[in-house]
């Protein structure tokens, strides 16, 4: 079995190391560290478990420049990129959920480097008119309001009837559920994202 070892740097002081499953060999078992960073994204198209399709790509644009510890460099508008792993919709008010995995960073020039990615925050931003009627400016999630002990792991809460569950040590990014109704996240929703960029895959003998 092959496992990856993420330690997920929150900060310069404190750091989660967790073994997280990737692939089935026969008789081997094979560990890889990887230094996880906090990057900021927009999501670049509207996830809706009434439309979205198993299999349909998801992606998500940097907001700002971000650097791995080996200096690998993730420049502004470098994107993410992954696929729908699972939808559930809602009929006669059932509840739903979409599931998500965003597994490469693709740069300028066409470089494509394989990533471990976790979402951990949601903001959903209102009307810029809001604050001027006395509402605030925008939402987030973060995991301070989410379930104890889930700032370094990822979160469970709810915001704008979108549940948010993720925990680094699974192999997807982000589960998106929905009480009695279907799921959906606009584009242009901003997501904090702990990514670590993974080595890259030996070739087939």
């Amino acid at each position: 079995m092959t496992r990856l070892q993420v330690a997920f740097l929150l900060s310069t002081a404190a750091a989660l190391v967790a073994c997280v499953p990737l692939c089935r060999a026969q008789d081997t078992v094979t560990t890889h560290t990887v230094k996880m960073i906090m990057v900021q994204t927009d999501l670049t198209k509207t996830l809706d478990a009434k439309k979205t399709k198993v299999g349909d790509p998801v992606t998500a644009k940097l907001v700002y420049e971000s650097n791995f510890s080996d200096g690998t460099t993730l420049p502004r508008n470098t994107v993410l990129t992954g696929h729908v792993d699972r939808v559930q919709p809602s009929e006669e008010k059932s509840d739903s959920l979409i599931q998500i995995t965003l597994d490469k960073a693709l740069l300028k020039g066409g470089k494509v480097i394989p990533i471990k990615a976790t979402i951990m925050k949601l903001h959903v931003l209102v009307s810029p008119f809001a604050s001027i009627q006395g509402g605030d400016s925008g939402t987030s999630l973060s995991p301070d309001s989410a379930a104890p002990g889930a700032a370094q792991t990822g979160q469970t809460g709810g915001i704008n009837g979108v549940t948010l569950q993720s925990d680094v040590e699974q192999p997807y990014s982000a589960i998106f559920q929905s009480s009695r109704r279907n799921v959906r996240l606009s584009g242009g929703t901003e997501m904090d994202i702990a990514v670590g960029e993974l080595p890259a895959k030996a070739p087939a003998q």
